[in-house]
């Protein structure tokens, strides 16, 4: 009986499994077929079922290179059809008061970062990745009310522009700062160690901005 089962599994493969004679890759733009070849895990003359296909597919998108994969078998022929991830054409941050959060110096650094420079292939995963740290960076400021806004566009060369659009809002502000449980030091006392808090008199505060609410800041003077 044992027999006959893997004389059963052996006949099952060789129905199943075919050898690979031709590799064909359609879809290519600025990709090249060579650095497609050298991803795939098998190559002409190797056997090609189900189980190829799946791991074909699993390679490729492991690439990040790819936003869509079919993989056929004909006559021999492993068919590969594949639709490459936009290039990114250019990517502009706009409408941010420069220096203060972001600034012109900070922005090349974000997008190598984040790999969003001209000329790399685009992930959107990166890209939302940014759009979370630029929220984080407004948020650690004081900046609750700041608007993302996102704008996507691709060219028939399979380039994309990218557009995010800052509407910062306006900074949140202490208006009352109190300390309670202290057995030991008045509230006053306190106070004078702490960095942010109510506002100073007008026109000190406007250069102390102590009333303003930094996270990113510590409160306490010489920490």
């Amino acid at each position: 009986m044992k027999f006959y089962f893997l004389l059963f599994l052996f006949l099952s493969n060789l129905a199943y499994s075919q050898t690979i004679r031709d590799i064909e890759i359609n879809g290519i733009n600025t990709i090249s077929r060579g650095t497609i070849l050298n991803y795939l895990p098998v190559e002409s003359g190797e056997d090609f079922n189900e189980e190829v296909s799946t791991l074909i597919i699993k390679t490729l998108f492991k690439t990040k290179l790819f936003k869509d994969i079919e993989v056929n078998f004909i006559d021999g022929k492993l068919i590969i059809s594949i639709i490459e991830n936009p290039t990114i054409k250019f990517l502009e941050i706009i409408n941010y008061d420069d220096g203060e959060i972001l600034s012109e110096d900070k922005i090349p650094l974000l997008k190598k970062t984040y790999s969003l420079s001209t000329g790399q292939i685009f992930i959107q995963k990166n890209f939302i990745d940014l759009i979370n740290k630029i929220n984080e960076l407004y948020r650690d400021n004081g900046y609750y009310s700041t608007e993302i806004l996102t704008r996507e566009s691709i060219d028939t060369a399979n380039r994309i522009g990218l557009e995010i659009d800052i509407e910062e809002g306006k900074r949140s502000k202490i208006n009352s700062f109190n300390i309670s449980g202290s057995s030991y030091f008045s509230e006053e006392e306190l106070k004078k160690l702490f960095s942010m808090g109510e506002p100073d008199f007008f026109p000190y505060n406007f250069f102390t901005k102590k009333d303003e609410f930094n996270q990113s800041m510590n409160f306490l003077k010489n920490i």
